[in-house]
C-alpha cells in the first residue's frame, strides 16, 4: 500500500494533466512513464526471486556454528585464512596416517612375536627331550671317570625339571646331586662335596664336555685342589688324554700333574723399582727336572727328589 510505484503513477497523472497546459511537461511526463514501466518490471522480477528464496532459521544457525568452528580453528592453529587452515588439515592428516601406519606395523610385530614364541616353545621342548635322553649317558660317563680318579663308590645324578615358562636355559632346571661314599644317598652338590671331591667331579664333567664339544682351549685353575698322591697322577692322566684333542692349560702345584705336561711355564714375581711384576718363563728339560724336584722337596733339593722328578717326566 502506498508504494513508490503508486505514488509515481499519481505524479504521472498530474504531470499528464499539466502537459495539456504546459508543453515542456509533455517530455517529462513521457520519461516518468518509462521509468514507471521499468520499475514495475524490476518489481516483478524481484517478486519472482523472493518466491524462490526459502528462509530456514535452523540452516542459518548451522552455518553460523560452522563459521564459529572455523574461526576457532584458525585461532588455535594460528592461521589467517581458510586456505591456510586447509593446508594445516592436510599436514595433520599426514601425521595421523603415519600413526595409523605405526599401529599396523605394531600389530604385525605382535603377530611375528607370537609366531616366534610358538617356535621357541617348540625348540625348547625338543631340547628338553634331548637333555632328558642324554642324562643317563652323562651320569654314566662322569661316574666312570670318577672311578678312574679313585672314587669307585661315587654316585652322580643329574636332576631334571621341566618348566612351562622359558628361561635363560630353556624350559629346563638342571641340578647336580652327588655322593662320594657307599650307602649315602646323593645330595645337592653344594651341600655335600668336599674340596678334593669337587675338584675330581669338576674334572670329570669338564673332560666329558671337552670330548663332546670342539673347544679350542680348556684352562684348569688349581682344579687339583685337595688332591694328592696316586689320585694326582690319575688327574694328570685325564688332563693328558684331553690334551690329545684340545689345548689344556693347567695351573698346578702338584709335580704329578706338572710332570705330564708337554710344556712347563714357571710363574714367578719380581719387584722392580718398588713395583711387583708377574712373569712367565718356559723351562727347558733340565730346568723342568729341577723345578719338579723343588715341588717334591722341603727346603733342600735331594738326589731322591731329582730322581723322582726324572721318573715323573719319563712316565709322561
Amino acid at each position: 500500500e502506498n508504494s513508490i510505484i503508486e505514488q509515481l503513477k499519481q505524479i504521472y497523472a498530474d504531470a499528464s494533466d499539466a502537459s495539456s497546459h504546459h508543453q515542456p511537461m509533455q517530455e517529462l511526463s513521457e520519461r516518468l512513464n518509462s521509468t514507471i514501466i521499468e520499475l514495475e518490471d524490476i518489481s516483478s522480477e524481484m517478486q519472482s526471486l523472493s518466491e524462490e528464496i526459502s528462509f530456514n532459521p535452523e540452516r542459518i544457525d548451522e552455518l553460523n556454528n560452522r563459521l564459529n568452528v572455523i574461526y576457532e580453528l584458525q585461532q588455535k592453529h594460528r592461521v589467517n585464512t581458510v586456505s591456510d587452515l586447509l593446508d594445516k588439515m592436510q599436514e595433520l592428516q599426514k601425521k595421523l596416517d603415519s600413526v595409523s601406519g605405526l599401529e599396523m606395523e605394531l600389530e604385525q610385530l605382535k603377530r611375528e612375536i607370537s609366531q616366534k614364541e610358538a617356535q621357541l616353545h617348540k625348540i625348547a621342548d625338543q631340547i628338553s627331550e634331548k637333555r632328558k635322553h642324554e642324562i643317563p649317558k652323562v651320569e654314566q660317563e662322569v661316574m666312570k671317570t670318577l672311578e678312574q680318579l679313585g672314587m669307585a663308590d661315587a654316585i652322580f645324578k643329574v636332576r631334571h625339571q621341566k618348566n612351562e615358562d622359558i628361561g635363560p636355559h630353556g624350559k629346563d632346571e638342571i641340578t647336580f646331586a652327588f655322593s662320594a661314599n657307599k650307602g649315602v644317598p646323593p645330595q645337592p652338590l653344594e651341600k655335600i662335596a668336599s674340596g678334593g671331591e669337587l675338584s675330581r667331579l669338576m674334572l670329570s664333567v669338564k673332560s666329558l664336555i671337552a670330548s663332546k664339544t670342539m673347544l679350542p682351549t680348556v684352562i684348569f685353575d688349581e682344579i687339583d685342589s685337595g688332591v694328592s698322591g696316586d689320585i694326582a697322577g690319575k688327574t694328570g692322566n685325564i688332563m693328558k688324554r684331553m690334551s690329545k684333542n684340545i689345548q689344556v692349560i693347567a695351573i698346578t702345584h702338584l709335580p704329578q700333574i706338572a710332570g705330564k705336561s708337554d710344556d712347563h711355564l714357571f710363574a714367578y714375581k719380581e719387584v722392580e723399582n718398588g713395583k711387583t711384576y708377574s712373569h712367565l718363563k718356559k723351562l727347558l728339560s733340565d730346568q723342568r727336572v729341577e723345578e719338579l724336584a723343588k715341588m717334591l722337596s722341603d727346603n733342600k733339593v735331594t738326589e731322591a727328589a731329582l730322581a723322582t722328578a726324572k721318573q715323573l717326566m719319563k712316565s709322561n
